[in-house]
Parts: C-alpha cells; structure tokens; sequence
C-alpha cells in the first residue's frame, strides 16, 4: 500500500485459507491493515485502530474465506488495486516460525519477509543478477538471501533481496538503471 496512495485505492481483499479458517481472522486482518498503513498514517498504529482508520481513510476491506490453500497447509493472500495496478501477496508459515512470501503477483518466489529487502523486477536473461550483485558488492552491501521467480524462459522475472544493511537513495536509483531491469523498490521490515 505504501506504493499506492490510499485514497482512490480499490478495496483490499484478504484472503485466508487452509488451516487458518479454523482460527479467527479478524485479527489477521488487523495487523496486515497496520502493516499497510505505516509510514502512511501519521496517528500511533495499532491492531485495534487500525481498520477503523482504513475505513476513514475510504479503504474497503474485503475478508475473504477460500477452503483450499493450494500446495500450503495456511496462506493468506492479500491484494490491492489503486491508479489502473494490482499488487498481489501470498505468505504462508513453514512450521511454527518460518515466515516466507510464497507469491509476489504473478511469482511464485520462496523469500524470507524480514529486514532489509530489494525487490526489483527485470528482463529474464544472464547476468541481471550478476549486475545487481556487483553495485551491492561495490557499496560494501551484502546479500544475506535471494528467491528468484521468473513466468517464463527469456521472459520477465522478479529477484528478492534480503540484505545486511540498507541500500541508499544513489545507489537504488543506479540499480533502477541498469539496462534490463523494468522496476527496483527497497523495503525495510
């Protein structure tokens, strides 16, 4: 949500399925409002207030309950629609603490969701992460994880980039550039 403006934003559907229906969502869908509407809000944050701002703010929240979480034992997917885009999510729990983001719209990646992260999407051909790779590697900026997702051979594929440290507005702006690359974003956790 933080790369959309909330107002003139689609209603934002959270969808549970596998074993967390038999559980309360409400709550669930609680904290990712709260997740979504930090750094957007400028009122203390919490999982009580945080539908209602949503609400206030004009977002409309759509619950939903599917009975198969295809492949995953739980996942929850959230999508949002604002200015003509979507953006899709999907995560899931591997065993009883292990966080991974399983879809980024239309990817199926394995990524850990914590700390600092680049997320970029480029053309699928040699070298793309070999580039990336050099420009953290000249910054001094280690890469502590990687998943990668592609749609298909020579198509477009999405990198995430778990990183030791934070990536500074110069250098994501050259990782914007390099040739191939169709769009970079930093996130920090």
């Amino acid at each position: 949500l933080n790369a959309y403006s909330p107002t003139g934003a689609g209603p934002v559907a959270v969808e549970f399925s596998g074993a967390l229906l038999d559980h309360p969502i409400s709550p669930l869908t609680a904290a990712f409002l709260k997740g979504c509407l930090e750094g957007i809000v400028t009122e203390p944050l919490n999982r009580v207030n945080a539908p209602i701002l949503a609400r206030e703010m004009g977002l409309k929240i759509q619950e939903v309950r599917a009975s198969d979480a295809i492949d995953y034992a739980s996942l929850i997917t959230t999508r949002l629609r604002a200015g003509g885009h979507q953006r899709t999510i999907a995560g899931t729990l591997f065993g009883k603490r292990d966080l991974r983001i399983v879809r980024l719209d239309d990817y199926d990646v394995d990524a850990v969701p914590s700390g600092e992260m680049l997320i970029c999407s480029n053309d699928d051909r040699p070298g793309m992460i070999g580039g990336l790779g050099t420009l953290l590697g000249e910054a001094g900026i280690n890469i502590a994880q990687l998943s990668l997702g592609r749609d298909r051979t020579g198509g477009r594929a999405l990198a995430i980039l778990n990183l030791d440290s934070p990536i500074d507005p110069a250098l994501l702006e050259r990782i914007r550039n390099l040739r191939g690359i169709l769009w970079a974003e930093q996130v920090s956790l």
